[in-house]
């Protein structure tokens, strides 16, 4: 027995009933609402009053919360309003200072994961999995921690959660510079929503068409506003918790979604984050560049700068020709003279970037290195990322033996790395024109406006289930960017939705004929999710229609199982002491949502055989000693150690495909769904 199923066990054995029996939905909105009626009774606040008697300035108390209803869409929703001087505290104080967040970063390391629900903080028993309260996920997931089927995954969230880190200071003093200033710069939302509102047209009550137009713009204006005092609430409180932490390291306790994917706990300030929150992080343990981490440190600086598609040779020459920029944007990051905005000053070079602050943190990496008395002995501590190449169809290629499709996602050795989204650009273009020779209006209007970022986006996630629908909407906002040579929205605002839906369907063409495997499989995962769900085990068939049908389960690599958790919940009006409220409780009988069961198949098997590879490249990188984290597709380590662990990557990719990934599904469903018949309606 290994010391780690020995440790798992003892954590059985003394684990004990709870004191109080686990409470249903209805009963924990009841007893929620109840808590929530008391504070609005009892919570007040100051507020000031003038005395129409004496003319005297007073204070009394007032309630902090109130409960009222808004109609939202023709549907009345119950809302709690904070008082004016609790908003006014809210916008202006530091949140660390009167929000007690519960998921906050470890000052010590995290709890090792020893059963699926004994790991992670000290103090707060969280399971190994993030489930919407599925009692069919649980019992598998019980069943397998039991069994000790667990633990290989359990020891990728320990190596993971190991990792030990701190805040960039350079880097945070150049936000607290952008953000004390109120400008809109690098990610970080401005203070003020300065967009003109739209101006109401004369003849808005006799012309349907300019109505309409206005209704749309007011509409985006509208939306536009909100998002902006969103985003700016969300910076602020990523950059408190940074503050927080300046001086301490920190970690991050791991758990993972039901297919296996892992996510930091905490979840305002991680490295899974934005731009700001990578470039704010660093590894709190130091290691000497090397000359080969001198290459590798070049190469990711460029790549921040959207280089990442020219040959090694030619980043390391971008590198060299910028470096006096480079040098310059990391002495003096933001200038005072550009912050308020003084004419002819020109914008820092490392705002250019794709990736600005985690550029700005390359530059004052590097330009620390270079001025040191030995740059290959400079103790780094910068993050260097190897990204894969659009890996849902690196994996689709591996699983169908598709040599073409392998040569597009970079399976195999090249010159220089291909780009796939370019690839399907140059096929969508072609199939654009084609259209446009026919007279295609939508043709006209986008030829020559086609660019890699409008189809980027929908290529990458067109393997993890975007629907035609969900396309539309992601090229919807980039053609809503692409501006005229006078700085005007290059397409009408009526006819993007159509321009957009036209894109998505070219965009899924392409990658069919491009990737004919992928799609052969994606076909194949579809046709037999659709099976299961709609069907049952024949001792059920007399009672099919009252059924709630099937789920699609399978078990990973790492021996994980996975319950797609579909269904169509059944919605209670739950009679509380504040209202009534509408509840659907996960734990209650529901009959599974067929579609979703069938559409989301294949992009969750293909999650969880990344999951399978992220975490199985984790524990090797833990054994080769060096310091690993990874935003899914996206692995990190030293500069010094990149080329370690590109070959545990790359071996640890083989090694799962080396197995017979697709028989094995294929004999699993066979087995598992063996009594299983469809009804005939």
């Amino acid at each position: 027995m290994t010391v780690r199923r020995a440790q798992a066990s003892l954590a059985r054995d003394s684990a004990t009933q709870a004191w109080l029996d686990s409470w249903d939905i209805p009963t924990k909105t009841r007893i929620g609402s109840l808590l929530l009626s008391m504070l609005i009774e009892a919570a007040r606040v100051p507020e000031q009053y003038r005395d129409e008697s004496t003319d005297q300035l007073l204070t009394r108390p007032v309630p902090a919360f109130t409960h009222s209803y808004v109609m939202l869409k023709g549907r009345k929703y119950g809302v709690v309003v904070p008082h004016g001087s609790l908003r006014e505290m809210f916008r202006q104080d530091s949140l660390i200072s009167v929000v007690n967040a519960r998921y906050l970063p470890m000052l010590v390391p995290p709890r090792p994961w020893l059963t699926y629900n004994s790991g992670g903080y000290l103090t707060q028993n969280e399971p190994c999995m993030r489930m919407k309260e599925s009692g069919e996920q649980l019992r598998y997931l019980k069943k397998a921690s039991n069994e000790d089927r667990l633990t290989t995954l359990l020891a990728g969230l320990d190596s993971l959660g190991l990792t030990k880190w701190s805040i960039n200071k350079p880097v945070f003093e150049a936000v607290r510079k952008v953000w004390n200033s109120g400008r809109e710069i690098a990610e970080i939302p401005p203070s003020t929503y300065d967009v003109p509102e739209p101006t109401k047209p004369e003849d808005y009550e006799t012309n349907a068409q300019a109505k309409l137009k206005y209704s749309v713009e007011m509409k985006e204006w509208t939306n536009g506003r909100a998002n902006q005092h969103s985003q700016r609430c969300d910076c602020n409180y990523k950059v408190e918790i940074a503050r927080a932490f300046l001086d301490h390291p920190m970690y991050f306790p791991h758990n993972m979604d039901f297919r296996g994917r892992a996510y930091p706990i905490p979840p305002h300030f991680n490295h899974l984050g934005n731009d700001l929150c990578r470039g704010l992080l660093l590894f709190h343990e130091g290691r000497e560049l090397t000359e080969r981490g001198m290459y590798w440190l070049r190469i990711h600086l460029a790549n921040l700068c959207g280089k990442d598609k020219l040959s090694h040779q030619d980043r390391l020459q971008f590198v060299e020709d910028n470096l006096a920029k480079i040098m310059e944007s990391a002495d003096d990051p933001v200038p005072e003279a550009f912050l308020h905005g003084d004419e002819g000053v020109e914008r820092p070079w490392w705002l250019e970037a794709e990736d600005p602050w985690q550029a700005l943190a390359a530059c004052i990496e590097l330009t620390s290195a270079l001025r040191s008395p030995d740059p290959a002995k400079y103790v780094s501590h910068l993050h260097v990322h190897q990204d894969g190449t659009c890996n849902g169809l690196q994996h689709y290629a591996a699983m169908g033996r598709d040599t073409k499709g392998a040569q597009e996602v970079n399976l195999v050795p090249s010159g220089s790395p291909q780009d796939v989204y370019s690839g399907i650009l140059r096929v969508v273009e072609r199939r654009v024109n084609e259209d446009a020779e026919q007279g295609v209006e939508e043709a006209l209007l986008l030829q020559g406006q086609l660019t890699r970022k409008i189809v980027k986006q929908t290529v990458m996630t067109n393997v993890y289930g975007v629907t035609l629908i969900g396309a539309k909407e992601q090229i919807a906002a980039r053609l809503r960017e692409v501006k005229d040579e006078h700085g005007q929205h290059a397409f009408d605002v009526l006819k993007v939705s159509k321009l957009a839906m036209y894109v998505a369907k070219k965009i899924f063409e392409s990658l069919g004929e491009m990737f004919t495997q992928a799609q052969q499989i994606q076909n194949w995962l579809n046709e037999s999710a659709r099976r299961i769900a709609k069907s049952m085990p024949a001792s059920a068939l007399a009672a099919w229609r009252s059924m709630p049908m099937t789920t699609v389960v399978w078990t990973t690599p790492l021996g994980l199982t996975v319950v797609q958790p579909y269904r169509r919940l059944v919605t209670r009006n739950v009679a509380t002491s504040l209202q009534h409220i509408a509840v659907q409780d996960a734990n209650m009988p529901a009959p599974v949502n067929s579609q979703k069961q069938k559409t989301a198949f294949p992009p969750n098997f293909v999650h969880s055989l990344d999951a399978s590879h992220m975490i199985l490249s984790a524990i090797e990188c833990k054994k080769a000693d060096l310091v690993f984290a990874s935003v899914h597709d996206s692995y990190w380590t030293h500069a010094c150690d990149v080329d370690k662990m590109n070959m545990i990557l790359r071996d640890q990719f083989v090694q799962l495909h080396t197995r017979d990934i697709m028989g094995s599904l294929k004999s699993e469903f066979e087995e598992r769904y063996k009594d299983n018949k469809m009804p005939v309606v």
